[in-house]
């Protein structure tokens, strides 16, 4: 009978488990350098009024919402309408937690940028760098499934947090008109890729931070 319910309350722990939200899997690698050269693109800044980075973080008991703002940022549109370039930095002490009270929403946003996560006093910013833009095919991403709903390009960008630098490939919505552009993606990375190892222990148990967190994208030109 006691063994019956371990077995029992290993299978509800196992369920009542909280994961990052079913999302494409970011292909992460090494940072990729590119020349900046002269083009007659357009520049178009970003809208850090309508633009924002989201993100979910889970543990065995509850998972966790919340945003930062786009400090500032622009893009560079071809005469054809396509996105050839961008960058835009997040400001890291803008963090907002937003699925509690107004007090814990605070509590846990300050652990966040304590040198436990963030450290917003060494590494105030992190920044996105645009390096490949392509046009989605169903063959152009590696996993079998894409959540992202009516995907049109493929990007691929420079992810800075803390002191270390990533590339991430992800799918993407982009909608270009005459004056504006409008960017959305959702997609899970490790964050343990970038230091941010804090709390990945399973033997911490109900303390246990998952290493796989949510991002997700609106970015949003003048």
């Amino acid at each position: 009978m006691r063994k019956l319910s371990c077995i029992v309350l290993s299978i509800m722990l196992l369920l009542s488990c909280k994961n990052a939200p079913e999302a494409d899997e970011a292909e992460v690698g090494d940072p990729i350098f590119v020349e900046t050269t002269a083009s007659d693109s357009l520049e178009w800044a970003i809208d850090t009024t309508l633009s924002a980075i989201t993100f979910v973080g889970s543990k065995p008991t509850a998972s966790h919402h919340g945003q930062f703002k786009v400090r500032e940022g622009k893009v560079e549109v071809d005469s054809a309408g396509n996105l050839k370039s961008g960058n835009f930095i997040i400001s890291i002490p803008s963090l907002q937690v937003t699925d509690l009270d107004p007090e814990s929403n605070m509590k846990l946003a300050k652990h966040l940028l304590s040198n436990e996560f963030f450290d917003a006093d060494k590494h105030p910013e992190a920044s996105f760098q645009v390096v490949n833009v392509l046009p989605y095919t169903p063959d152009s991403f590696s996993s079998e499934k894409i959540f992202t709903k009516n995907p049109t390009h493929i990007i691929t960008g420079n992810l800075r947090l803390r002191d270390s630098t990533k590339s991430v490939r992800f799918p993407a919505r982009i909608y270009i008109t005459e004056n504006a552009m409008t960017a959305q993606a959702n997609f899970n990375i490790d964050r343990t890729l970038w230091g941010l190892s804090y709390g990945n222990d399973k033997s911490l148990g109900d303390r246990f931070i998952s290493p796989i967190v949510n991002i997700g994208l609106e970015i949003r030109t003048k």
